[in-house]
């Protein structure tokens, strides 16, 4: 197994870890990071355990028009951070550079946080 491979892997299952002590909940907050690279690999981060995992983020069947318009909007800048309610799925999608990323289905886009008390 290639170190590529090894880190892949090693993602995969710190995913499956996060996700997996949540058994009971099948949707959750949490942050996603618009965070693209040169290589052909899903744009999207989330937020788990206080760790970014890149995930391909696709939106659910009932996902909120917001949350399909944040998706599909040409205009975020690297980097930009939403709070969104998500469900994990158990599928694995292939990406250009031969890994597979956990699809995780984005429902709706949620208000920012009060930060100014």
């Amino acid at each position: 197994m290639s170190p590529v491979q090894r880190a892949a892997a090693h993602t995969e299952s710190a995913i499956a870890t996060a996700l997996g002590q949540a058994d009971d909940i099948d949707r959750f907050s949490t942050l996603a990071r618009y965070n693209p690279t040169r290589c052909d690999v899903p744009a999207w981060e989330i937020r788990l355990r206080d760790h970014w995992f890149r995930v391909a983020l696709r939106p659910a069947r009932d996902a909120t028009d917001d949350a399909i318009a944040l998706l599909e909007s040409p205009d975020i800048g690297t980097g930009a951070a939403f709070p969104v309610l998500i469900a994990p799925t158990a599928r694995l999608e292939p990406a250009g550079n031969q890994l597979r990323y956990r699809v995780v289905e984005v429902l709706a886009l949620l208000p920012e946080p009060d930060t100014a008390r």
